[in-house]
């Protein structure tokens, strides 16, 4: 089990599909994370963008319909998570680690860094940590350290 001294989570877009998916390699790994951030008592962060990006998942990779995958959604939001959105100010932080960045292909992860460090999130954990690694001010934890 990992261990970080930060006092919340996030949880990337894929961990939360792969949470979901049952029959998904990674399944127990995304169990095994948020199992992690409760008894360490974390508080579990999900940013708006994330559940925009699982209800594209759900209806165009595991072709469900809107509804079901609205209703996946709402259910990962009801856990026990503190739901953020962009502030004000979101659109200039990521306009500033884009230029951080050298040719950034990674615009949606970089949008969410910067959600991240609006609300004081400083930890996040993916299961593709590449498109994070410019961004220096976010603790990035992948997925597979949580065996």
């Amino acid at each position: 089990m990992r261990n970080t001294s930060s006092t919340n989570w996030a949880f990337d877009t894929n961990v939360l599909v792969y949470l979901l998916d049952r029959k998904s390699p990674h399944h127990s790994l995304a169990v095994e994370a948020f199992k992690s951030a409760e008894s360490q008592e974390k508080e579990i962060i999900i940013a708006q963008q994330n559940l925009v990006e699982l209800i594209q998942v759900l209806t165009t990779r595991y072709r469900l319909s809107l509804r079901r995958a609205v209703a996946q959604a709402e259910k990962a939001a009801d856990r026990n998570v503190t739901l953020i959105t962009p502030l004000p100010h979101t659109f200039s932080t990521y306009l500033d680690l884009c230029k951080k960045s050298n040719k950034p292909k990674n615009h949606f992860d970089l949008y969410l860094a910067a959600t991240l460090l609006n609300n004081d999130v400083t930890t996040l954990i993916t299961n593709d940590p590449s498109g994070f690694k410019t961004v220096k001010e976010l603790t990035v934890l992948s997925l597979a350290n949580f065996t």
